[in-house]
Formats: structure tokens, sequence, C-alpha cells
């Protein structure tokens, strides 16, 4: 009883941590590129290449399980997130912290879908749903506690206590599976791996990755490396394509987009969380650099998401009497309201005023997940919703990643044009401009005036794309509520309760 409490504890520890490291990180941006001495766009590659990793091991996790056993691979996979936790307390070159981190969003990825498998197989079976239940709790982490713990962590303790804690907590995890899961390892079974396949995903989706990251610093396609990670990615896109639809056992159905009701969960799936995501770390990242937030402070702001899980599940028992599309409609309504809340603003808002448009969208974070995952594997038999639902989750966290370079890039661009736009009106000829440096003068301010003019016309012009990229948002999730009326009529979940309910828990996992 000892050894089956102690296995449950450090399966829910690691599952945390995990999570965790998908958003405790992104506060701590700004201490990172400082102590490094890279710019906050090269900081960036690291969370997304990260989350690029973790989508690539999640559909490649069950093979990987069923070859090398399930206990086997799980604890492994946790000393990998404590070796690359280390790699990147010690590492001062940003080469090597990179490929840590991609490395440990692979490991991390590995670990979401095997430890709720053997979770589930260590419950009894009347017992599965508390299991399931208990798993999920973590999910909503990412975007509620992890931001405000890595932010107090980056400020009081210093970044690299995240990743040394990180290595300690992941290697005695590691340890506690190893002597509790000794000799319970399923059996190992000679299974495809699809290696060409996941080669051929993995060089599309760096490649893509890469080509934005570095996009706007090497001037997009006048570099030649863009244009050679370009052509590369689409070449590699088609490849992968062409392989897997002739593959017998591929490592991605494709096939499943040929049904209506999966394409649009899936396409929902993408797109919305490549948004949400990229406002997220936009949120949080940029009210630090640009409008003076601490990192404590700025995490708080999400706090109030934790609302999200409790209104999850009560989702999941809406979803048995009403249709997944309109459910996912309100929800994308919403998410719509809130983001034309925050973009309504037309200076810089107090924490008590933003405080409540984070409520607004902690609420509807809830509703996200199941309407599309049940979109995702409705009508489909029993082995081919476990398929529909890793091809939503590939696509959800590569969307992810995607949403965190290009929303930080448009803004970064439209923040640069509305400061060149507003430093040509900062003439001593112009009525506004004469008045701001009489009152600076009044103020003792002379010599520097000019200066900080400059510096509230910079503040003013990263408020005004800020504002943009959240009405951008607005739009596309108000099309999106649009678009999943496109799904037809969906059947509600019938079949066997508990495994319909680990298929969406897993979908929710970020």
């Amino acid at each position: 009883m000892a050894g089956f409490a102690l296995f449950n504890v450090a399966i829910g520890i690691g599952h945390f941590l995990v999570l965790f490291n998908a958003g405790a990180y992104l506060a701590m941006f700004p201490y990172v590129g400082g102590d490094l001495g890279i710019p906050l766009s090269h900081v960036t590659w690291t969370q997304t290449d990260y989350f690029v990793g973790m989508a690539l091991a999640l559909p490649f996790a069950g093979r990987l399980a069923r070859r090398v056993g399930d206990a086997h691979l799980l604890t492994g996979a946790f000393l990998a997130v404590a070796v690359t936790s280390l790699v990147c307390v010690v590492s001062r070159d940003q080469s090597i912290f990179l490929v840590a981190r991609v490395l440990q969003g692979f490991a991390g990825g590995l670990t979401i879908p095997v430890s709720q498998n053997l979770l589930i197989k260590h419950y009894a079976e009347d017992r599965r749903s508390v299991a399931v239940a208990l798993w999920g709790i973590a999910s909503f982490t990412p975007f509620t506690l992890a931001p405000v713990t890595g932010g107090w962590i980056a400020e009081t303790l210093g970044w690299h206590w995240w990743f040394i804690l990180g290595t300690a907590i992941a290697f005695l995890i590691a340890l506690t599976l190893g002597i509790t899961l000794h000799g319970r390892s399923s059996r190992a079974e000679r299974t495809s791996l699809d290696l060409v396949g996941f080669v051929l995903l993995a060089v599309f989706m760096g490649c893509l990755q890469t080509l934005l990251n570095r996009g706007h610093d090497d001037d997009w396609m006048a570099s030649h490396l863009l244009w050679v990670l370009g052509i590369t990615s689409l070449l590699s896109f088609v490849a992968f394509v062409i392989w897997e639809l002739g593959e017998q056992d591929p490592l991605l159905e494709l096939r499943l987009f040929a049904r209506r009701t999966f394409a649009v969960g899936a396409l929902g799936l993408f797109l919305g969380f490549l948004v949400f995501q990229g406002l997220f770390s936009l949120f949080l990242v940029r009210m630090q650099t640009a409008f003076g937030y601490s990192a404590f402070l700025a995490g708080t702001l999400f706090l109030p998401m934790l609302l999200a899980k409790p209104l999850s599940l009560v989702v999941h028992k809406l979803l048995r009497r009403f249709q997944a599309r309109e459910l996912a409609a309100i929800n994308f309504l919403g998410f719509a309201a809130s983001c034309a809340w925050v973009a309504s603003y037309d200076r810089l808002a107090s924490y008590d005023t933003l405080f409540w448009p984070q409520l607004l969208a902690g609420l509807f974070l809830g509703a996200f997940f199941a309407p599309l995952t049940v979109l995702l594997f409705s009508g489909l038999p029993p082995e081919q919703q476990t398929r529909a639902v890793e091809l939503g989750n590939i696509l959800r966290v590569f969307g992810g990643s995607l949403g965190i370079t290009l929303i930080a890039t448009f803004w970064l661009r439209r923040s640069v044009a509305h400061q060149h736009e507003l430093v040509q009106q900062l003439t001593a000829y112009n009525p506004v401009t004469d008045a701001a440096l009489s009152a600076l003068h009044s103020r003792g301010v002379v010599d520097g005036a000019w200066a900080v003019l400059a510096k509230h016309v910079e503040r003013h012009a990263a408020m005004v794309s800020f504002n943009e990229m959240f009405w951008l948002a607005a739009w596309i999730f108000g099309a999106l509520g649009l678009f999943v009326w496109l799904a037809g009529a969906a059947p509600p979940p019938g079949g066997d309760p508990v495994r319909e309910e680990a298929l969406e828990e897993l979908a929710e996992q970020p």
C-alpha cells in the first residue's frame, strides 16, 4: 500500500513538473536573456523549441512505450528531464542551452501519455475514473500557478533555481518510479516506430519553427539561410504527407482529415491554441519589458484562470446533453469578448482593471478543450479515437509554439511602425509636444526632456500594438466561433466513459 501511494505521489509531482515547465519559464524570459547576454527574441527560441520537442514526443510515446516497456520509458524520460535541467543550470552557451530545452521538451512530452496510461493500469477498474480525474488536476497549471511561481523564483532566488529544483525533483521521481515499478513494466512488443515519418516530421517542424524564430532578426527572405529553411520545410512536409498516406502503420493518421468533424475540431484546436498561447506569452513577457510589471506581479494576473479546471468538469457533463459545436462556438465567442475587453483600453490599464478580463478568459479556458476534443473522436471506433487525439495534440502543441513566435513578431513590427509615426510628431512646432516639454521643464526636467518624451512615445507605441494584437485575436476567435458550425451535428460521447474522459484529459495537457 505504501508503494502504491508513493507511486501516485511520484506520478502527480512529475506531471506537475512537466506542465510547470511549459508556463513557469515564460515569466523568466527577461532574466534568462540578461544573464546569458542574448536578446529577448533568442530567449523565445528556448521556449518555442521546447514545445516543438514536446509535440514530437506526444504521438511517438505510445509506440516507444510498447517497444521498451512503459515503466522503463517513464523512468528514463524523467531521468532525461533531470539531466537536461542540469545542463540548463550549468550552460552559459546559447546553443547548448537551446538543445537542452528541446530535449527537455521531448522527454517531458513522453511522460504525459505514458504516465496517464500507467496510472490507469494501476487502479482497479471501478476506481479508474478517480485516477483520471486526479491526473487531470494539473492540466491548467501552465496558465494559472506556473507563471506566478516562475516569476517569484526568478525575482527572489534567480531563474537558475527553477532548473536546480527541476533537476532534483526529476531525479527523485525517476528513482521512485524505478523502485516502485520494478518488475511491473509491460512486456516489450515488436511494434513499428515509423522512424522515417518521425524524422520527416521533425525536419518539417524544426525548420519551420527556426524560420519563424529567426525571421525578424535576419530580415526574412533577404537571408539565404531562411530560404534554405523554408524550402527544406516545404519539401519535408510534402514527403511526410506522401509517406504517411502510404504507410500501413503511420505515425499520424492523416486520413482522419477526410472526416469533417475531425478536420473542424483539429483546425479549431490548432488555430485557437496558436492565438491563445501567443497572447499568453505576449501578456506575460511584455508586461515586464514594455510596461514595467515585475515577473511575480505579471504572473498573478493569470491566477483568475484557476476557475478553468472546475468549469472544465462542468463542461464534460454538459457534453452529454448539448452539441459539441454549440459549446465550442460559445467558448470562442467568449474568448473574443475577453480579447476585445483588453483591447478597449486606450492607455496602460491598472492591475485591477486587467484582472477582470483575465477572469473572463479563465472561465472560457475551462470550456476550450473538451468540446473540440469530442469533435476529434466523434463517431470513431475506440482504436481510432486514440489516433485522433494524438494528431489533435501535436497540432495543438505545435500551434502554441508557432503562436508564441508569430504574435511576438506581429507585435514588434507594429510597435516599431507606431513608434516611427509618433516620433515624426515630436517637433518643437507641435503644440502637444510643446505643452509636454513645458510640463517637464516645470518639474525640473530640462536636459533630458526630449529623452523622457521619446520613452513615453516608445511605451505608447507598445501599448497601441498590444491593443492591435488583442483586436486581431478577437476577430480570429469570433471567426472560429462561426467556423465550428461546419462540423455538423456530432453524436455525444457514448462509449466507455472512463476511456473517453482519459482522452479528453489527455487533450487538455499543454
